[in-house]
């Protein structure tokens, strides 16, 4: 993983590693990116502090763990796990500690991101035919559907949750 100054320079190698470094993502303050990683074989969640550039494995699974997504407040991370048997979303500490399954069905639940406030998260689930947007309100453990249609790709922008339709 390399970082690229926006004005331009030469990129900065964030990660040295024979393996396949991935899906980084910020944390909010700035000081770390976690990312997946197929270290050692395996593939898990890992973490690089931008001013020493150590690497920690956050997850220690001989499945697949990935796509790390940063809580706004930077004490947690979401991700996804088949550490159940199928692909759910997992939410652990920043460091690694106290990882529990948020879902847990037997079709594919993918890609989770958190709201602005914290308070809820979106990810892609096949659990109705489709790849379609379900948003988890976390303190009341309720679960909305958002779309009806495969969603292809989706981001948050704000306070508005982007997606892309075939």
């Amino acid at each position: 993983i390399y970082l690229l100054p926006v004005g331009g320079g030469e990129p900065q190698q964030l990660t040295a590693s024979d393996a396949a470094d991935d899906c980084p993502c910020w944390s909010p303050d700035g000081s770390y990116v976690a990312f997946h990683s197929d270290r050692g074989g395996d593939e898990n969640v890992w973490s690089v502090n931008l001013n020493t550039r150590d690497c920690q494995q956050l997850t220690e699974h001989p499945g697949f763990d990935g796509f790390p997504a940063w809580s706004p407040h930077g004490e947690t991370i979401l991700f996804q796990s088949d550490g159940l048997g199928n692909m759910d979303i997992w939410k652990m500490q920043k460091d690694g500690r106290d990882k529990i399954p948020l879902t847990s069905h037997e079709e594919l639940d993918t890609t989770p991101a958190w709201s602005p406030d914290g308070k809820r998260m979106a990810f892609s689930s096949r659990r109705s035919g489709n790849a379609d947007l379900w948003i988890l309100d976390l303190e009341a453990a309720s679960l909305r559907q958002v779309t009806s249609e495969d969603a292809d790709e989706w981001r948050e922008v704000k306070d508005k949750l982007q997606y892309l339709e075939r």
